[in-house]
């Protein structure tokens, strides 16, 4: 094991010598504990030291640090810690006594008044990268794994390094514009180092917070730290750093953490300036977390954070062009040469630096690891491709995999798992082989969240996201499932629902009555919903649930009322009705009042079902006090139901509340409350109106601030939806004036909203000022500008534009922006122009790459007769060359080149999705089969379908085959259908 990354982050910002005693704690494997019992102090002293409070004596300390040495030390000489030389500096005692002295001349605690609860950096520059998460470059072959330089390699700058740095530059500068900045692309691309790049480059002297989870970026939020800063702190704001996005976005606590990062960078306050940078997956996790349509919406407020206008998303690259390699192979670095030289043919020269094609070789050679490392690499990969997102436990990682094992792989030493796990984080076996690749990467990382706490283990990024599509129809067997006891509740509940929908429905009820017993939420109410087709299961789930569930979350319980009262029957004679149950246990006392809209979940099925003596309770209790204003559509959820349940004066004290948020400064915060109040009233609520002519008296168009566009526009839409006409009127000629230095696109916006809350006088003004800043030779813009001038009625300034549109010069490479141009050409009669354009031949220039907008070229180009520039596409064939990442990409160009009869290049687009389509990714999967169909593949189809159920489709495979009686109580691991099985079976 080489120490560092997530297990060796200190604090430096806590004072040189806490920074150095944090640094030791994580080398020694003692735990605190047990170290201060050595050492003969207590474990709260060591806690005071690694928040920066200065040992009494010089004695105490290092009697600590001779005992964690020896611990060091040890490990060291079997080969199980590998030291970096500023690590091995911590091992000279005599240093600690000069550090000692040092704190102690400095004079009094170093320990701050005011810090994060998360790692954290007194700048970026000081920042180290490895413990970020960037991954090291493998040493090359020309010399010594053991010499090999440990800094990063020079990096090589790309287009979207650009684009993130000058976002960046912006939000220092203060201007308008996204405050989160997320990377996506596949996994080991360079994401991490982009980011690292760019903080360090343009915002050195910032702090930096790296929250690790949902939990620690909610309690980061929350910290004073982020209200003021020390008085020593360099100038500038505070960077956040989010790296594997998904951890603090798709968690038990994500919704809270997704909202309240929303409006910490919405509305920064008085806080000091507050920038975040993420990286992430494109599948499955971005798709995932900002798909809509889904039941329930588990990810609605990470959609809204990732898709605002808070936020923008850039896309890094999977492969270097041949000009990038290029200017690698001619480095003077031979890591760089040799990783140039291994992408060649492929372009994955950035995989190749960090070794994750070579890790994944070795994988696939079958000898390089024994049986048991192969076994708990798979069980790893298994645990993350089916929904496991946290840190792995161990006790999980080893009954996994030896419930994978055959039983002449099994060895009869009981420490034999234990010692594979260790082997594949060390890099070295007992007898001296090894499992890593050149000394430095590792199939497995050790993960602690505190010195002192369990180990939990991460797969390596690339081996995870290519192994596991690779394992993608594998169903692991029962000992797999049974492991995942061995997990948290969150972690347990996605497993349990990853077995669901692959009909192991046995598996997942065990798992969800095995989260519900240790604290999720929803688990108890997920039984109901996991059950095979029995009336005995139903009841005996049912009084269950009520009896277990955890009163402390008021969705939860609300949902939960909801279910029983629409899934029970007459209850059996002599037994007690599961609602009642619930009721009786008065959940109305526990309920956590914090969430508007769990509170207004909870209130409204409680009056629904009758419950008022609880209604009152929770009412008695004062929710308004206690829930957050800050979520205005939440709020509004909660008013409304206030309002049924004749609560007036708490409705009347909430809004009071939400207005205190709703302030000029804040245009979203304004524009929603408005919005609330604006359904209240067409509902018939005389008190929304009364509430929403107050709020309109204090002349919100007037005085709110134009620093976001977006959220000012939506205002005036509801402006305009309130009937405040001499307020559209004002704000619409404030925006008029803002305009000049405004982006285009926000323009063409602003103008479809003038011409929506009929500003018609303010339109010509507008459309004008659209016709002189829209850059001629720039054929998106052109067309989407003409586009929105002739649908606001701007018909003649729409044909001035297109006069003046260079359509002899424009860029002919984006076929989308052809599709676009050649449509609003031909829309407005200028025939001339669209002649002029295909005189150019663009279906010869065009870039094939982008598969939706080929598709939408062929068709338009297919609408408007052009068939000699379609035939001219067609034989260029996009259907070898295009890409897609998405079957719905795939399914728009076979849809097309079905209509246009071009069987050939249909067959080559399916022969190319079924091999590039992540079959991990379920919405993916169900569009290939339509896809699949809508080509005439029926094989191909026909073969999908019955991989379905490993694919996690189960359901639709059974809608798809009529075999739901074969399978009523769901099937095996190994496919067969399951025999029956009740609640007895689930102890």
């Amino acid at each position: 094991m080489t120490a560092g990354g997530p297990t060796g982050a200190a604090d430096p910002a806590r004072g040189p010598l806490a920074a150095r005693f944090t640094a030791l704690l994580e080398l020694c494997g003692v735990g605190q504990d047990r170290l201060a019992a050595k050492a003969g102090v207590k474990p709260t002293t060591l806690s005071g030291w690694k928040r920066g409070r200065r040992p009494r004596t010089e004695a105490e300390l290092l009697a600590v640090v001779q005992v964690a040495l020896a611990d060091i030390q040890a490990r060291c000489r079997t080969g199980a810690l590998t030291l970096t030389d500023e690590q091995r500096e911590l091992l000279r005692l005599g240093r600690w006594r000069e550090w000692y002295r040092q704190a102690r001349a400095a004079g009094g605690d170093e320990e701050l008044s005011v810090a994060p609860p998360c790692r954290w950096w007194p700048t970026v520059a000081t920042a180290d990268p490895v413990q970020l998460g960037v991954h090291q470059a493998l040493p090359s072959d020309v010399v010594s794994p053991l010499a090999a330089p440990a800094a990063l390699p020079a990096y090589l700058a790309r287009p979207h390094d650009g684009q993130l740095r000058d976002l960046l530059g912006r939000a220092a500068r203060g201007e308008p514009g996204p405050r989160l900045v997320v990377l996506t692309g596949e996994s080991t691309v360079g994401k991490t180092r982009a980011l690292w790049e760019a903080i360090h480059t343009v915002l050195p002297t910032w702090r930096l917070w790296a929250p690790a989870d949902d939990t620690e970026l909610i309690e980061t939020l929350g910290s004073p730290a982020l209200q003021a800063a020390p008085s020593s702190a360099p100038a500038g704001g505070i960077v956040l750093w989010l790296n594997e996005l998904q951890r603090h976005l798709d968690g038990a606590r994500s919704a809270e953490a997704a909202r309240l990062l929303h409006r910490a960078l919405a509305d920064p306050g008085d806080r000091p300036p507050l920038v975040a940078v993420g990286a992430l997956w494109e599948r499955p996790y971005w798709a995932q977390l900002t798909a809509q349509g889904q039941v329930p919406d588990s990810h609605a407020a990470a959609r809204e954070l990732l898709t605002g206008p808070c936020a923008c998303r850039l896309a890094v690259p999977t492969t270097l062009d041949d000009d990038q390699q290029r200017h690698l192979t001619a480095s003077s670095d031979p890591r760089l040469r040799q990783a140039a030289a291994a992408g060649a043919t492929d372009g994955q020269v950035i995989q190749h630096l960090t070794g994750g094609p070579e890790l994944l070789a070795a994988y696939r050679s079958g000898t390089f690891f024994t049986p048991v490392e192969t076994a708990l690499i798979d069980a790893a990969v298994d645990a993350r491709r089916l929904g496991h997102r946290q840190p792995i436990p161990a006790a999980f990682l080893r009954a996994a995999a030896d419930g994978a094992l055959a039983p002449h792989q099994r060895s009869d030493d009981s420490g034999a798992l234990e010692a594979a796990l260790a082997a594949l984080v060390s890099g070295v076996r007992p007898d001296g082989t090894r499992t890593d690749i050149r000394h430095t990467l590792t199939a497995l990382t050790p993960w602690r969240q505190a010195s002192g706490g369990p180990t939990c283990y991460e797969p390596h990024d690339y081996l995870s996201q290519h192994l596991g599509r690779a394992r993608a129809t594998v169903v692991p067997g029962s000992e797999f499932w049974a492991a995942a006891a061995h997990t948290e509740p969150e972690a347990c509940t996605a497993l349990a629902t990853a077995a669901h929908n692959r009909g192991l429905y046995r598996h997942a009820a065990w798992l969800h009555k095995h989260a519900a017993r240790h604290g999720h939420a929803d688990a108890a109410r997920s039984l109901l919903h996991h059950q095979p087709d029995n009336a005995d299961f139903t009841e005996r789930a049912a009084r269950w649930a009520a009896a277990h569930t955890d009163l402390t979350d008021p969705q939860a319980v609300g949902f939960l009322l909801g279910d029983l009262h629409g899934l029970w029957r007459s209850p059996q004679p002599g037994t007690e009705e599961p609602m009642a149950m619930l009721l009786a246990r008065a959940p109305a006392a526990d309920s956590e009042l914090t969430d508007p809209r769990a509170v207004a979940t909870l209130l409204r099925l409680l009056h629904q079902v009758g419950a008022m003596d609880q209604v009152a309770a929770l009412l008695a209790r004062n929710p308004v006090a206690h829930t957050d204003p800050s979520d205005p559509q939440a709020v509004g959820d909660l008013l409304l139901v206030l309002h049924e349940v004749n609560a007036a004066d708490q409705v009347t004290a909430l809004i009071q509340r939400a207005r205190a948020s709703a302030t000029p400064a804040n245009p979203y915060a304004l524009a929603a409350l408005l919005d609330v109040l604006c359904q209240a009233k067409d509902r018939g609520h005389r008190w929304a109106q009364a509430q929403m002519g107050a709020l309109l008296a204090e002349d919100p168009a007037a005085r709110v601030a134009l620093t976001d566009p977006h959220e000012v526009l939506y205002l005036l839409l509801v402006l305009h939806r309130a009937g405040a006409a001499d307020q559209v009127t004002t704000l619409a000629q404030r925006l008029i004036v803002r305009a000049t230095s405004t982006a285009p696109l926000v323009v063409d916006q602003l103008l479809r909203t003038l011409h929506q809350v009929e500003a018609i006088k303010q339109v010509p003004t507008l459309a004008r000022h659209a016709v002189l800043n829209t850059d001629p030779a720039d054929a998106l813009a052109v067309a989407n500008t003409a586009q929105t001038l002739n649908k606001v009625g701007a018909i003649e300034e729409a044909r001035v534009l297109l006069a003046h549109a260079s359509v002899t010069q424009v860029d002919l490479t984006d076929p989308w922006a052809v599709a676009r141009l050649l449509g609003v050409l031909h829309e407005l009669g200028a025939h001339d122009q669209v002649q002029a354009l295909l005189d150019r031949d663009p279906a010869a220039q065009i870039d094939l790459t982008p598969s939706w907008a080929v598709a939408r070229l062929l068709g338009v180009l297919h609408e408007l007769g052009i068939h000699d520039q379609v035939q001219a596409l067609l034989d260029r064939d996009p259907a070898a060359q295009t890409h897609f990442v998405a079957a719905s990409e795939a399914r728009r160009l076979v849809r097309v080149l079905s209509w246009l009869n071009a069987q050939d290049q249909v067959a080559t687009v399916i022969e190319r999705v079924a091999r590039c389509i992540d079959l991990t990714d379920r919405r993916e999967v169900a569009k290939l089969l339509d896809t699949l169909r809508t080509a005439g593949a029926d094989e191909q189809a026909a073969r999908l379908l019955e991989q379905l159920p490993a694919l996690g489709l189960f359901t639709r495979y059974l809608g798809e085959t009529g075999q739901h009686a074969r399978f009523r109580y769901g099937r095996e691991p190994n496919g067969a259908p399951a025999a029956p099985w009740g609640w007895d079976d689930l102890d």
